[in-house]
């Protein structure tokens, strides 16, 4: 096995493990900001109901245990799991991309809306961590997708590819 294809199931596998921790801290801690409900009460319990609703959703667990599982199964050499390690790595891009998005655009709602009642917003330390999280698992699943297609991986998928077809091919009876 080429250390291209290591070291992408590696980065693959630490990306969906850094946003399953992130929600997992999110669903026992549920963390509200202190500063929003002095704004606008109304708008701070809408955007805890909000977190709380939509960081409880059992995605990102099962897309998390499929992705680990695949990224140890892709060291076999199967171009199948490699086609499904990568749709399973693209939605979870994905979805690390636009909870970024979502979290910048609130708060450039908050601060807009802050400014208009002559106030200000801070992003406090849960949103930058969580931001910064996030974009290390989108950084990090581009890293190991463009890994994952290297030459050296596309090689070893192909020999492996060429020892199986051989060994099949030598496993039927032949006639005579």
């Amino acid at each position: 096995m080429p250390k291209t294809l290591g070291r992408a199931s590696v980065f693959l596998a630490l990306s969906v493990i850094s946003l399953a921790a992130l929600w997992l801290v999110f669903l026992f801690f549920s963390p509200v900001d202190i500063a929003i409900p002095r704004m606008s009460a109304r708008l701070a319990e809408g955007q805890a109901e909000e977190l709380r609703t939509a960081v409880r959703t059992p995605i990102v667990p099962v897309v998390a245990a499929v992705q680990v599982m695949l990224c140890v199964l892709v060291r076999t050499g199967l171009n199948s799991v490699r086609i499904f390690l990568t749709m399973t790595a693209v939605f979870a891009a994905f979805a690390a991309l636009m909870s970024s998005v979502a979290k910048l655009l609130g708060y450039l709602d908050f601060t807009e809306r802050a400014a208009v009642l002559g106030g200000h917003v801070h992003f406090t330390g849960w949103g930058i961590a969580a931001f910064v999280v996030e974009m290390l698992s989108f950084v990090s699943t581009v890293i190991g997708l463009l890994l994952l297609y290297r030459p050296a991986s596309n090689a070893y998928i192909k020999h492996v590819r060429l020892l199986r077809f051989h060994a099949r091919s030598e496993a039927w009876p032949r006639e005579r």
